[in-house]
């Protein structure tokens, strides 16, 4: 019986040089501050500046009503948070 020479495979389980092989699968990593949406439109962006610009004079009212309510307590040592609370309470009743 002859014997054979080698084959021209490899069957040693190794993937040979002409194999494809796979590139490893990555998923992207988030860039810190990119934007996850699209950027907002003009009436979007006027929008959000009208609605900071509201929150910024509720809380400037808010600020002042308590400081009102700190005199009217006759400005001594206290809780701030109870007349910070009493001031929003007041400043909303005035806006429904």
């Amino acid at each position: 019986m002859p014997t054979t020479t080698a084959s021209k495979g490899r069957s040693s389980g190794a993937p040979s040089s002409t194999t494809a092989t796979s590139a490893p699968v990555t998923t992207p990593t988030p860039t810190p501050n990119a934007p996850l949406e699209q950027p907002p439109t003009p009436a979007s962006t006027q929008d959000a500046k009208e609605d900071a610009g509201s929150r910024a004079e509720r809380e400037d009212r808010v600020r002042l009503a308590a400081y009102e309510v700190y005199v009217r307590r006759g400005e001594g040592p206290g809780d701030p948070v109870p007349d910070w609370l009493e001031a929003e309470a007041q400043v909303d009743g005035r806006r429904s």
